[in-house]
């Protein structure tokens, strides 16, 4: 397959965007697009907390959030197995078959850029269809503080809740923002990859995405020219990096926090993973164990609160089972007292259909008895009135012999 557009020269390339959630991965992928890059079409429209748009496809979406059900894999899920459980969903043949197929067709335009923070979770899946589409697979992973990460969630997705669960939900939002990032940079060091720090990129979007440009080898439709104005100039408002949480804003477990702030330092200010120190991977490597060793911990002393939710859960599933069983056999029984109902009414309607048929049968004996042969009925009659006459006159004179006869002794 060739990587040349029908027109020429340029080779075909695809940019994965992905990242913690809430890290500015939709503001380097519209500047992506406004910079050449195409986002296959439909795509996901903007709301209240995104509204200038998610610049994502619709499809990917769909299909990543449908492949994360089928693994049982959150978004920023926290458990040390989760990346494993998602890898084993992505290696199966009809997955890897359908997401080639969607590839090769979104190649309408030679440069495409794929937005989706759940893309991690199927890197291999990614590698393998860009390879069958003649494509140089590219990546950018967006790093935002985790503590502005967490705190970004909590604002917008649970501003109304009550401090207890906000609290509980930011805990749950850093294990997974730990175990996440580390999971991304693990699974993209063997490819071409660039990290983007989200102030970096709200504060001085064009060095930014020159170091991407040079990084990652990518081709934008005209020079990034200082001091003119671009269309990313509209887009990429500095306003718009509002939260800027700090530990101390957030009700966190310290020993979290902390590992919290090494992965993020390992990534950002301790080294750059994009030259591969072998002692950058080391840390990030070492960081990974403790956290997955300190995971192991917490379930050990949630046990026991693990155990009974498990409990709750299936009384649970049994009681609502038995009621949607007990509900099924409530519309069994109305449907087959409809049904027979139906077919008394059937019978009803075909017997009343079949009333005129008779009556009419009836009255075409009836006139065929008064015709033709109804003669010998009356001829019987008069027959009949005759001998009874003769009896009663025989009688008479009967009676009046004997009476003669009475009188004469």
């Amino acid at each position: 397959m060739s990587n040349d557009t029908p027109g020429g020269g340029d080779r075909r390339t695809m940019v994965i965007v992905t990242g913690a959630g809430r890290s500015g991965t939709s503001s380097v992928a519209g500047a992506l697009k406004q910079l050449g890059f195409h986002v296959p079409l439909p795509e996901v429209q903007g709301n209240q907390a995104n509204p200038r748009g998610h610049f994502e496809p619709r499809w990917v979406v769909n299909f990543h959030a449908r492949l994360l059900a089928a693994a049982d894999v959150f978004l920023m899920d926290a458990r040390p197995e989760a990346l494993d459980k998602a890898t084993e969903v992505g290696a199966r043949p009809r997955i890897r078959a359908e997401l080639k197929a969607w590839v090769d067709e979104a190649f309408v335009h030679p440069r495409l850029v794929i937005k989706d923070p759940r893309a991690f979770w199927f890197r291999d899946l990614w590698v393998d269809a860009a390879q069958s589409a003649g494509a140089d697979l590219r990546f950018i992973t967006m790093l935002r503080h985790p503590a502005e990460s967490v705190d970004s969630r909590l604002t917008h997705y649970m501003k109304d809740q009550d401090p207890a669960r906000r609290a509980a939900q930011g805990t749950t939002h850093l294990a997974g923002w730990i175990n996440a990032t580390l999971a991304n940079e693990r699974t993209s060091r063997p490819y071409r990859r660039a990290f983007v720090q989200y102030p970096e990129l709200i504060q001085d979007w064009r060095t930014t995405m020159r170091m991407v440009q040079d990084t990652l080898d990518l081709r934008y439709d005209g020079p990034i020219t200082d001091g003119e104005h671009h269309p990313i100039d509209d887009f990429i408002d500095p306003a718009l990096y509002r939260v800027k949480a700090t530990w101390e804003d957030l009700a966190l477990p310290v020993w979290l926090r902390d590992q919290g702030e090494d992965v993020w330092q390992a990534l950002a200010e301790g080294s750059d993973p994009t030259r591969q120190s072998p002692t950058a991977t080391a840390r990030l490597d070492e960081l990974a164990g403790r956290y997955d060793a300190s995971h192991a911990e917490c379930a050990a002393v949630a046990a026991d609160d693990i155990n009974a939710a498990v409990r709750r859960a299936r009384r649970e599933t049994r009681k609502q089972v038995a009621a949607e069983h007990k509900k099924a056999q409530a519309e069994e029984a109305e449907r087959k007292a409809a049904e027979q109902k139906r077919v008394a009414a059937e019978e009803i309607a075909r017997r009343e259909a079949q009333e005129p048929s008779r009556q009419r049968r009836r009255a075409t004996t009836t006139s065929a008895s008064a015709g033709g042969r109804g003669d010998v009925p009356k001829a019987l009659v008069t027959a009949g009135l005759r001998s009874a006459r003769r009896v009663v006159r025989r009688s008479r004179k009967v009676a009046h012999l004997a009476r003669e006869r009475w009188r004469a002794e």
